[in-house]
């Protein structure tokens, strides 16, 4: 199942299962239907078949490249699959998608997303692997992320949530020192948008203490955040 994307560049992890020896296909897609044969991605360039229908097209997206990438997020939930699979299969997939958005706006129309999710790394805090980890898997899930990048103090963050009003916030903290940032954040959402849902992570933070600062939820991995975003508003 996860070898349904697949790539004719040997040197590209693409969706995990390497072990599949049938996996190349030689570098193409089948549409749900079998009716479609499309090069997704390759490392030379060659992009998706240009006769290919929008609807076709939302198919790929919807049908293959997510169900394949969930499969790759379950095994990393349980442990069969580890972060650097994870990695490069996010990586792979955003190629695809990239393809396919480069595809829909010749004008055969958009692939919708399923709603506004803002990232940061709060204030006095430069750390941002995780963060950037966490905008892959959600951008790849169909989520429309508005990454404010590290460092961001609590006013233009609020700000960001109320201008889209997005449901969804996550924020990231890897000191101890910038914990306090993160608390006054969420305080500060909870004043002027009480609609919007609160994720946080970091390794400094537990489950018990996300609580205690009024965040909603606690994500100790990436795809943590990405269930909790369909809990939300999948």
């Amino acid at each position: 199942e996860l070898c349904k994307i697949c790539s004719c560049a040997e040197e590209l992890h693409l969706l995990a299962d390497l072990h599949c020896a049938h996996a190349a296909r030689d570098g193409i897609v089948v549409t749900e239907d079998g009716t479609h044969k499309v090069v997704v991605f390759v490392l030379n360039g060659v992009g998706i078949d240009r006769d290919l229908g929008a609807e076709a097209l939302r198919k790929l997206y919807e049908n293959e490249i997510i169900p394949a990438l969930d499969r790759v997020g379950k095994g990393f939930e349980a442990q069969k699959v580890y972060l650097p699979s994870l990695l490069m299969s996010a990586e792979a997939a955003k190629a695809a998608f990239d393809e396919i958005k480069a595809r829909f706006s010749t004008g055969n129309g958009e692939i919708s997303h399923k709603c506004d999710f803002v990232l940061a790394t709060v204030k006095g805090d430069v750390h941002d692997i995780g963060k950037n980890i966490v905008k892959l898997l959600l951008e790849n899930y169909g989520y429309a992320v508005h990454d404010l990048g590290r460092d961001v103090p609590p006013e233009v963050i609020a700000d960001k949530v109320e201008e889209l009003r997005a449901p969804l916030l996550g924020l990231s903290a890897l000191m101890t020192t910038t914990v306090g940032a993160m608390e006054e954040t969420i305080s500060l959402i909870r004043a002027r948008a009480p609609y919007c849902k609160v994720i946080v992570g970091g390794a400094v933070l537990t489950e018990s203490y996300a609580k205690s600062i009024g965040a909603d939820a606690y994500g100790a991995t990436a795809m943590d955040a990405v269930r909790y975003a369909e809990s939300v508003c999948g």
